[in-house]
């Protein structure tokens, strides 16, 4: 679809019939991510948050984020005349202590919620991490429907409330730790900028591939888990093991060397391809060393989940017994791993789940903080 500026965007209806009137209130949800810019509304009903539809933007095709969202409140008001209370908005980057102000990573704009506020009609906003947002949303998951979650591992005794992780890459690679709040009955995802952690390697194959990537990228700066287990980082083992000629070419080889858009070719070919097998193989062995340190540095008795466009269109290579032994190695805690539940979130639109989910409870999840309201002043969510 196409409005009368010229924006496109695609919308998502998660509803079949959408009856506005059987909620009590309506929360806006955001993920603003390098490759699409998604915004849900949702209805809130006895404490549920129900999402109703979104608006689905690419996000190189937007000047800032306020299109997109006066694109999406215009479709509310004008397709089922309701009107937005407040919201809640998950971007990539590190965001300013009021949660008013995020300078994006990978964007190369930045979101202001005040000046949001005064060219919409929205009552408040407020902005998190994106993969804290990501983390809310597991509040709203039942770990026994594998529509949204995925069984990677059984445990004899999972501990529902004990820690949580949460972890995913895509055009990022994005981490946080979810802990139980007894109090206000909810799991609280901390922000985090664990992706730009340091990767270890274990052997020189591997110390050879992350210099590579360092010399490509950033000599003068160690190479992180992002660098690797992201988008990117697929194009960047791939052209490495390409270096090394390691294999014939096929024909799949000399399609994937002569695209653009090399990250989803590698990923369809990987099971056609040797090179394409290598760099997920390689991977899979990173992701699970990721995986395996955030489980260790929370104690993640409660679970690893795995998530991320990388994840979700790649389900089988998390699901092997070498992702599962890479997880376990451990000189001191390896009987510890052993016991960690492992979930793949399977949901792509979890995201706007969990902005729906903060926006409603902001009460709870800001903790003294303050959102930004309609008159331009700050509103305490504690009271």
């Amino acid at each position: 679809m196409m409005n009368a500026d010229g924006l496109e965007y695609t919308t998502q209806f998660f509803q079949k019939n959408i009856d506005v009137e059987q909620y009590e209130d309506f929360v806006l949800g955001a993920d603003v991510g390098g490759t699409t810019t998604n915004i849900a509304i949702g209805g809130t009903k006895n404490n549920v948050i129900m999402l109703l539809f979104s608006l689905n933007f690419e996000t190189k095709n937007l000047s800032s984020f306020l299109p997109a969202l006066k694109q999406t409140l215009s479709f509310a008001k004008k397709e089922y005349d309701l009107h937005v209370s407040r919201g809640c908005i998950g971007a990539a980057g590190i965001v300013s202590d009021d949660h008013s102000f995020v300078d994006l990573t990978n964007i190369s704009w930045n979101i202001d919620i005040k000046d949001l506020i005064k060219k919409t009609s929205i009552d408040a906003l407020f902005i998190l991490n994106d993969f804290q947002v990501l983390g809310y949303s597991l509040n709203t998951v039942d770990v026994n429907d594998e529509t949204e979650v995925m069984r990677i591992r059984e445990t004899e005794d999972v501990k529902t409330k004990k820690p949580r992780v949460l972890l995913g890459g895509g055009t990022g690679l994005g981490k946080t730790i979810l802990r139980y709040d007894t109090k206000n009955e909810l799991f609280h995802a901390f922000e985090s900028e664990g992706g730009h952690v340091d990767i270890p390697v274990y052997n020189p194959f591997e110390l050879e591939l992350v210099e590579s990537i360092q010399k490509k990228k950033h000599p003068q700066y160690p190479v992180s888990y992002e660098d690797v287990l992201s988008g990117n980082g697929l194009v960047d083992i791939y052209s490495f093991l390409r270096s090394k000629k390691m294999f014939k070419k096929s024909k799949y080889t000399v399609i994937i060397d002569q695209a653009r858009d090399k990250p989803s070719l590698i990923s369809k070919y990987r099971l056609d391809d040797e090179y394409c097998k290598e760099t997920f193989r390689l991977y899979r062995r990173f992701f699970a060393r990721c995986a395996k340190n955030l489980a260790l540095e929370s104690l993640a008795f409660g679970g690893v989940f795995i998530a991320g466009g990388i994840a979700v269109k790649n389900k089988e290579i998390f699901c092997t017994n070498e992702f599962k032994t890479e997880f376990n190695q451990s000189f001191m805690q390896s009987d510890f791993l052993k016991k960690v539940p492992l979930y793949l979130v399977s949901n792509y639109y979890l995201s706007l789940q969990g902005a729906c989910f903060a926006a409603a409870n902001a009460k709870f999840i800001l903790n003294n903080q303050t959102t930004i309201k309609g008159n331009g002043e700050k509103k305490d969510e504690a009271t």
